[in-house]
Formats: structure tokens, C-alpha cells, sequence
């Protein structure tokens, strides 16, 4: 019978390590919900991340489309005002006139560009 009682012991200290043992995988249990959570709640960040960033390059498409758009009709409207004035200006008669007011003052000299 002596060895009886330390089986007894051990089995007594198994029970103790058992009921550890199970505390610790029910731990560990919890612990992974928690990551598995944790990572799910990342991606979703990412994910509502992602989706403002191209929410974010859609506008500035738009607001960069917008101003082409802007830039090109300005430009046009900046050409016609100038071929317009410029018309005017190069007129024949208002040359004509020019010429004839310098040639009458020889004070005055009278230089004009970009006829041929």
C-alpha cells in the first residue's frame, strides 16, 4: 500500500493541472474571438477607407474636369474677343487714318508690327 498514496497525490495534482488546463484553453478561446473581431473590425476600417479615398479622386476628377472645361471656354472666348479687336484694329481704314494723321504731324512716328 505505500504506493498507493502517492498515485492518489498525483492523481489529486492532475486534477488541479486539468482544471488549469481548461482555463487556459478557455482563454485562449476568448483571446482568438477577440483577434478574429479585432481583424474583421480592421477590414471593415480598411474597406470604409478604401471607399472614401475613391469617393475622394471622384471629386477631384470632377472639380479637375470643371476647370478644364472652364479653362477651354475662357480661352476661346479670350481668342474671339482678341480676333475681334484685332480685326478692328488692323482695319484698312483705321490704317489709313493712322497714316495720314502721322504723315500730316511728322512729330510723330508710327511703327506697325505683323502686317505683310
Amino acid at each position: 500500500m505505500g504506493q498507493t498514496v502517492p498515485i492518489i497525490e498525483q492523481m489529486a495534482g492532475m486534477g488541479d493541472d486539468t482544471v488549469r488546463l481548461k482555463k487556459f484553453e478557455k482563454e485562449i478561446r476568448l483571446r482568438s474571438e477577440e483577434l478574429i473581431k479585432t481583424q474583421r473590425d480592421l477590414v471593415s476600417a480598411q474597406e470604409e477607407l478604401l471607399k472614401i479615398q475613391r469617393q475622394l479622386l471622384d471629386k477631384r476628377e470632377e472639380e479637375i474636369t470643371a476647370v478644364q472645361s472652364t479653362a477651354q471656354q475662357e480661352m476661346k472666348s479670350f481668342a474671339a474677343i482678341l480676333e475681334k479687336g484685332c480685326a478692328s484694329a488692323l482695319a484698312p481704314k483705321k490704317i489709313q487714318t493712322a497714316i495720314a494723321a502721322a504723315s500730316e504731324d511728322r512729330g510723330c512716328n508710327i511703327i506697325i508690327h505683323g502686317l505683310e
